[in-house]
């Protein structure tokens, strides 16, 4: 019988020490517009693009069937744009056409350029997505409605979803914010030392290890005998309880090993991290290897 296999590497790497969270992450904590960006709220500088994109903040690692959002886009002049974004993800291939939407009974129909659709086959899943420009009556329209549904029109099928409250209140979230007088600026990351600094009265957690438990190998990844790794940016709380920050890296997609390493790894205490005696959150980076055999 075939077993799975995890190869656990923990790095005792310290990146950050103290009570906050390391402004790397997309959701930030202000309820204000302003310097600080909203609750919820991913704020995103490209340099490369010279623009600052702002979008509801999703984890990146969920898996889902259906993802439809607005965007907002300020160019490096001040200029600010929306954009329409919807990804789906499945099994097979969807070939997307059109979007068919029903807002408060009221349908309207959005046809899609091949070109429009970009397409990724590397994960368990492929996910198909686009980035629309010029729909800002219907973002406006999203923003204010009491119900709405989306039917994705493929070459080989239709599925229909429909928008949750909270879906709702993201349209509603971007459009305040492109009528708003300023917008906030995205977080810089903030210096912090590592573990290897040997900083005076620094000492690192350490893993009760009668509560480390391996994470459970996702169903889809076996099915398709895939294999991944991934690097999780955690935290040690002041408790000894793990909770993760963020994922840095993952090498396959849409298989749910996020998840996995994500459970197994806020189920593991620690002795916590101290600094002068005194217990203190701590950040640290870790790799899990999923390997079926």
């Amino acid at each position: 019988m075939l077993r799975p296999r995890m190869l656990i590497l923990t790095a005792s790497l310290l990146v950050a020490v103290g009570g906050s969270v390391p402004a790397d992450g997309p959701v930030a904590t202000s309820e204000m517009f302003g310097p600080e960006a909203p609750r919820g709220l991913s704020v995103q500088a490209d340099p490369r693009a010279k623009e600052t994109l702002y979008r509801p903040a999703y984890d990146t690692w969920t898996l889902y069937d259906l993802r439809i959002y607005p965007i907002l886009r300020r160019a490096e002049d001040g200029t600010r744009s929306l954009l329409l974004y919807v990804s789906t993800q499945g099994d097979r291939r969807i070939g997307m056409k059109s979007l068919d939407l029903e807002i408060d009974g009221s349908a309207l129909t959005v046809a899609l350029k091949h070109s429009d659709v970009k397409a990724d086959t590397s994960g368990c899943r492929i996910m198909e997505n686009v980035l629309l420009e010029g729909h800002d009556e219907l973002i406006r329209r999203l923003a204010v409605a009491r119900e709405a549904s989306v039917s994705v029109v493929g070459v080989r099928s239709t599925h229909r979803y429909r928008l949750s409250e909270e879906e709702i209140a993201n349209f509603a979230q971007i459009v305040a914010l492109y009528g708003a007088e300023s917008l906030p600026e995205p977080e810089k990351s903030k210096a912090s030392p590592e573990a290897g600094s040997e900083k005076k009265g620094l000492t690192n957690p350490r893993l009760i290890r009668s509560t480390r438990v391996n994470p459970e190998f996702p169903v889809m990844a076996r099915d398709k005998m895939a294999r991944g790794k991934v690097t999780l940016h955690a935290v040690v709380r002041e408790d000894g309880s793990a909770d993760v920050v963020d994922v840095l890296k993952s090498s396959a997609r849409y298989c749910g090993f996020e998840q996995a390493a994500i459970d197994a790894l806020r189920r593991w205490r620690y002795e916590p991290g101290r600094q002068d005696g005194r217990p203190v959150d701590m950040y640290f980076t870790i790799d899990f290897d999923f390997i079926w055999r």
